[in-house]
């Protein structure tokens, strides 16, 4: 039997509300909810813990930690005020501790501390000014301390430091001139004093070995013969050898491995594809990873380093489905890790290293997967880590390694919330600090020893601030820089002009007025380039011109007049790569053709007129490959076609005319896949298909003829799990869902969702922890949300949002932080409003109805920002704003009611602490006596279809439908912190009337209180 919810509880949420999206500029301002410091990156010096938080006053900056609360809190305010240092990637060598952070004067560079206030600032300003070397993948080795970074000379390349000014230096130029030798985050590895990482010189990406100095960098091996380059990754020393996967160009990517001078590739796994190999960890003699061999999906291998001793361990999820086996740690005789084996959902896994010795630990989550992470040692046979059992929530659990002494250990937030630890870092046994979230202060760091007593928040660093307001008629939104996100915004009286905001009512502003008075500089087009952003805006005098800011009204400027005179060259298309910014503009002679710019005047240049005169070159598509950037254009001869650049006249080429002559293959919906670019484009002959490049004439080829005889029309292109999903037409199934592993053999249909030749005509392609989102028409539905995960079986309608064949036209997919995915619907009851999926249809419904019974709200221009969804739309008071929603807070739709003639749906805003929650009715049979019911959230009961059963129920006030059968009702929730995360259940009882228990019931509300 159900427990009953405790009378109390009941009685004080029968008057508890809801919360909806909150108005980030106008008149109204409502209070922001304090989502904490975010601690992260720790690191122990002189024995303390130093780490970066994020403060309202300070920014994000270096905060430190002698285990006490007293002792906790900012250690130096590197850039003064509320702008962010963000120091990172902090390694301590020879007593000092060196990290990546930015001021206001030298940009993102290397910085040092000692410990000490005064000893903590910048170590040296590799690329002078303000512009960045952008620093990444610090490493102390054999004496000497690596990482990459670009001087805005030589590209990025690797460095190297002694501890000196004198002895810090640029150790090769691997790829010469302005080109990467390294890109992103290297991955290093360590054998026999040398250091090793994946670096691009004139064989392309290879695997490459250091001992700091010019004269002792080579390359080991040229693995993949003639300049593609085998990018290898996944770089871990074990036993004297170094693993690691690489493309060979012949077998797709597969495991190797090195003994610092010859390299062996360990098996062919994927006989005609890529296995993927990934997660190497040493043990008892042998190395375990994971990797995909086609037929038994992504699972435990093992390997002595050899190619005769390199095989599957075992198939843990049997088929082609994949266990994904992760989270390796070895404790004791044993190998753990989690793994998800399709019948139990992913939970914790050991190994002795055989077989039939490979088996689960604990089912910590009964009814679905308890997804334990962020395993670390607390003492010698215990590890403490992060996983949800269903009933508390994502909490901090501990383990010996067996089930009996696998346990919760704190429930940070009581009840089904989620503290979410994360962050964990353990400077010794004993000891472990990690972010965690409580319902009172939200995300702060927290510090354990091991004991229950022993665990507690170290500080409430972020106190919640009030709430900020922001302007009218919005678009754009641009995640930019510093914590900020721009738009466009019209506040009547300036015009359209750049305006800015930090998720905050005080943090929403103009940035500036950049055509001053009413007119409007219509800022648009915006990318991010060593610390600012870039976009597209008209002074008035300029026309409409490349601009950049900082984030400050003197900081935004116009960097370059590409068109001399008020007509403007219309910069398009910004695309940034490294730092140079590639646009076309048009200076009124050469037509509109690629331009570049370092973000100062001198450095914006027209880098090649690709169509002679004044025709257009119109350049396009821009995407970044390897070092290279592609690009489509026209040269009015072999008409437009995939190009590359290097920056340079001489180096921007077409890379190969794929319809010959002046017919146009018209390259597009471009995607990175691996190694390569996949693309849809015509060759004149087979229509327009599916083809992918390595940026090489003789690397660009056609994956498949999806349509013999015509064109499959690709679109959509997205990457999912490993895999290329899109839509295609197939000229006898319409316009479906397809997926591809960059083969043609590998490239088919994923399932026919409406028969015949219309298709269903997917649209809006997302990944998502929840699996691959879109919308669909089946065809008698419309076009509704839907999911895959790649199969047949697996690829279903989420929901009907809006009944019948119009469809909801979902749009614009974002994920949340607890994995959830919120999107964009439009349904008969509520208009176009805010809507969430978990990727069930039961877990798929309303999330936020800005304007509750009032019509559509006409959300758009959604955007994650800060751990809300910012977004535009009217809520029938203040005209098209900018709207924040919280997203702690939810109220979502259970069940479908039950009715005789009619069937009543009942609707609600979300529950936040301190706000009214507004209840809607429409459907009931008029003049009938109704209730609304509060109870236990126990499950769907099924009576003539599903209604929500509530045990020991509180009647909530009487009402009665009107006569169009609609009704409302409006309660306050108590602002008590102790009902954060609390869930209860609605549900509307209408009566009497025909239906079969002599009332109607609504769907229920399953209504959880947050902030």
């Amino acid at each position: 039997m159900q427990r009953l919810l405790p009378l109390a509880i009941a009685a004080v949420a029968a008057t508890l509300p809801a919360q909806a999206p909150q108005l980030l500029a106008d008149i109204n301002q409502v209070p922001r909810g304090n989502f904490g410091s975010d601690p992260s990156e720790w690191f122990q010096l002189g024995g303390r813990t130093f780490f970066r938080a994020s403060d309202d006053a300070v920014g994000s900056e270096l905060f430190v930690t002698d285990g006490t609360m007293a002792g906790t809190g900012l250690f130096k305010d590197i850039v003064p005020g509320e702008d962010s240092s963000s120091p990172n990637g902090a390694v301590v060598y020879n007593g000092r501790a060196y990290f990546i952070a930015k001021d206001r004067t030298h940009g993102t560079e290397l910085f040092v501390t000692d410990g000490t206030v005064a000893g903590t600032g910048l170590f040296l300003d590799i690329r002078p000014g303000f512009d960045s070397s952008q620093p990444t993948g610090l490493i102390a080795n054999n004496g000497l301390l690596y990482f990459t970074a670009d001087d805005g000379v030589n590209g990025r390349e690797l460095w190297v430091t002694d501890g000196t000014l004198a002895g810090t230096q640029m150790v090769v130029d691997l790829n010469p001139g302005a080109g990467d030798g390294l890109s992103g985050v290297p991955e290093w590895a360590v054998l026999n004093g040398a250091l090793f990482f994946a670096g691009t010189g004139i064989n392309g990406t290879e695997l490459y070995r250091t001992f700091g100095t010019a004269a002792t960098t080579a390359e080991v091996a040229d693995i993949n013969l003639g300049g593609a380059g085998s990018n290898p990754q996944a770089l871990t020393t074990v036993g004297g050898l170094i693993y690691f996967r690489c493309d060979d160009g012949a077998t797709g990517i597969e495991p190797w491995v090195t003994d610092g001078i010859a390299v062996t590739q360990l098996g062919d796994i994927r006989n005609g594809g890529s296995s993927f190999p990934f997660r190497y960890i040493g043990w008892n003699g042998q190395v375990y990873f994971t990797a995909n061999d086609g037929v038994n999906g992504s699972e435990l291998w093992v390997t002595d380093g050899t190619v005769a001793g390199t095989f599957m361990l075992v198939d843990i999820r049997g088929g082609a489905s994949s266990s994904s086996p992760s989270e390796f740690f070895i404790g004791g005789s044993r190998l753990y890790f989690t793994a998800d084996d399709g019948s139990i959902g992913r939970e914790l896994w050991e190994t002795d290293g055989t077989a039939v010795g490979t088996v689960p630990v604990v089912d910590i989550h009964p009814s679905g997967s308890s997804s334990p992470s962020k395993f670390t040692p607390i003492s010698a046979t215990q590890w403490l880590f992060a996983a949800n059992d269903g009933s508390n929530g994502t909490e901090l659990w501990i383990t010996d390694g067996t089930a009996a002494g696998t346990a919760l250990f704190a429930d940070i937030d009581p009840g089904a919330g989620n503290s979410s630890p994360t962050e964990f870092y353990s400077p010794a046994l004993g000891t472990m600090y990690f972010r965690a979230r409580d319902p009172n202060v939200l995300t702060e760091p927290w510090v354990t020893d091991g004991t229950v007593a022993g665990t507690r928040m170290l500080a409430d660093l972020k106190q919640a601030l009030p709430g900020a307001t922001n302007s009218a008629s919005v678009s754009s939104f641009f995640d930019g820089l510093a914590g900020k996100m721009y738009f466009y915004a019209n506040d009547g009286v300036n015009g359209g002009e750049l305006w800015a905001t930090d998720g905050t009512m005080a943090g929403t502003a103009m940035v500036a007025d950049i055509q001053p008075g009413s007119g409007s500089s219509t800022p648009g087009e915006f990318a991010l380039m060593g610390g600012r952003v870039y976009f597209r805006a008209n002074d008035g005098a300029t026309g409409s011109e490349l601009w950049v800011t900082d984030g400050s009204a003197a900081g935004t400027q116009l960097v370059a007049d590409t068109r001399v005179g008020s007509s403007g060259g219309s910069p398009t298309g910004l695309f940034a790569a490294g730092t140079t910014l590639y646009f076309r503009s048009n200076d009124g002679s050469t037509g509109s053709e690629l331009w570049k710019s370092d973000g100062t005047t001198a450095g914006t240049v027209l880098v090649a007129d690709i169509r002679g005169g004044s025709s257009s070159g119109n350049p396009q598509n821009f995407i970044a490959l390897n070092g290279q950037v592609l690009f489509t254009a026209d040269d009015g001869i072999t008409g437009t076609e995939l190009w590359t650049t290097d920056g340079t006249a001489a180096g921007t080429v077409p890379v190969t005319d794929i319809n010959p002559g002046a017919g146009r293959s018209s390259p597009s919906n471009m995607v990175v896949y691996g190694n390569r670019v996949v693309f849809a484009a015509d060759d004149g002959t087979n229509g327009v298909e599916l083809w992918a490049t390595d940026g090489t004439m003789a690397g660009t080829t056609m994956i498949a003829d999806i349509n013999p005889g015509g064109s499959s029309n690709p679109n959509d292109l997205v990457v999912h799990q490993g895999r290329l999903f899109f839509t295609a037409d197939d000229g006898v199934n319409g316009a479906e869902l397809w997926v591809s592993d960059g083969t043609a053999t590998g490239t088919q249909m994923v399932a026919d969702i409406r028969m015949g030749v219309d298709g269903s005509r997917p649209g809006d392609l997302a990944s998502t922890p929840v699996g691959l989102v879109f919308s669909a028409d089946d065809g008698v539905n419309g076009s509704e949300p839907w999911g895959s995960d790649g199969t047949v079986a697996g690829t279903r309608m989420l929901a009907d949002l809006y009944a019948g064949p119009v469809g909801s036209n979902p749009y614009r997919w974002f994920v949340v932080g607890d994995g959830r995915v919120v999107f964009r619907a439009d349904s008969v009851a509520y208009g176009t409003e805010i809507f969430e999926t978990d990727g069930s249809p039961a877990g798929t419904g309303l999330l936020a109805d800005l304007a509750p019974l009032s019509g559509d709200s006409s959300i758009f221009h959604q955007m994650i920002f800060n751990g809300n969804l910012l977004f535009s739309g009217e809520d029938g008071v203040h005209g098209t704003e900018v709207f924040t929603l919280d997203l702690d807070a939810v109220s979502k739709q259970v069940g479908q009611g039950t009715g005789g003639v009619l069937v009543p749906q009942l609707v609600a805003t979300a529950p936040r602490l301190g706000f009214p929650m507004q209840f809607g009715g429409s459907n009931a049979e008029s003049g009938t006596l109704a209730v609304l019911v509060l109870g236990a959230p126990v499950g769907e009961f099924a009576v003539q279809g599903h209604l929500l059963y509530t045990a020991g129920p509180q009647v909530l006030p009487l009402f009665t439908p009107t006569t169009a059968g609609a009704w409302t009702q409006t309660f306050m929730v108590p602002n008590i912190a102790a009902l954060n995360g609390l869930t209860v259940a609605f549900q509307g009882y209408v009566g009497p009337t025909a239906g079969p228990l002599g009332v109607s019931t609504t769907n229920g509300i399953y209504a959880t209180l947050g902030n």
